[in-house]
């Protein structure tokens, strides 16, 4: 089941849009629950206390705009999933630098949303996948979107999660080959990176969002873009497990 957020400040809006997302549910046999939010004030806390994982976001708003709360939902939250919802083709380019997921045209949201929906549920499967490292007597197991990055260091690896690093033992050209399907890129001989953490990539280096920098494979930096400008496709349309 996923958890879905509709924030407008509209109640007939919230309503309508609420009443699309139950048809198109339906329609794609998709389990879900859906809130209403219509107090731009706690917004955001309401959505992270409630454990939302897509937002339905209005980017025009007369007392904040969607985008205002999709920069606070990115920065508490960067696994929430945003859907705008528009009829301002001229703002969309504005808000790719909340890195949303889809945007719905109002007037084509029977036509669109469905298809939004499929992919962002197959997104979250595919995030919330389980990996296992059992080699040697230490055994982890990690949602595939907590690990940021891949070290090694010696007979053992450094998994690198949101709030720790954990240690197994293992080599990592074994973890290449269980992880290169679900958006893991080799980018130096001693560093795996999952894509879903990677700010920024240049032929030196790789920024990932938590301000670590890791090094780039001599020679390799072409090579590894194309990979990830891939793996990113897949990643954004729902196309991993």
């Amino acid at each position: 089941m996923i958890k879905i957020a509709v924030c407008d400040d509209n109640s007939y809006d919230i309503e309508m849009t609420k009443k699309e997302v139950y048809n198109a549910c339906r329609i794609h046999n998709i389990e879900c629950e859906v809130n209403v939010y219509d107090n731009s004030e706690t917004m955001v806390s309401d959505i992270l206390r409630d454990c939302i994982e897509v937002v339905l976001l209005d980017i025009q708003m007369p007392q904040v705009s969607g985008m205002e709360i999709a920069n606070k939902l990115k920065e508490a939250a960067s696994f929430i999933n945003i859907i705008f919802l528009t009829n301002r083709v001229d703002m969309v380019f504005e808000s790719f630098q909340y890195h949303p997921f889809r945007f719905v045209r109002k007037e084509y949201i029977k036509e669109e949303l469905g298809e939004a929906l499929v992919a962002v549920e197959k997104k979250i499967a595919s995030e919330l996948h389980l990996v296992q490292f059992d080699k040697g007597k230490m055994v982890g197991s990690f949602k595939v979107r907590d690990i940021q990055y891949i070290e090694s260091n010696g007979h053992y690896l450094a998994i690198h999660l949101p709030q720790t690093v954990c240690k197994v033992r293992g080599k990592i050209s074994d973890c290449e080959k269980q992880l290169s399907d679900l958006g893991f890129i080799r980018t130096q001989v001693g560093y795996l990176v999952n894509v879903r953490h990677v700010a920024r990539l240049t032929s030196k280096e790789v920024q990932m969002d938590n301000g670590n920098i890791l090094p780039v494979r001599r020679g390799s930096a072409e090579q590894i873009k194309i990979q990830y400008a891939k793996d990113m496709e897949k990643f954004v349309n729902g196309r991993y497990i």
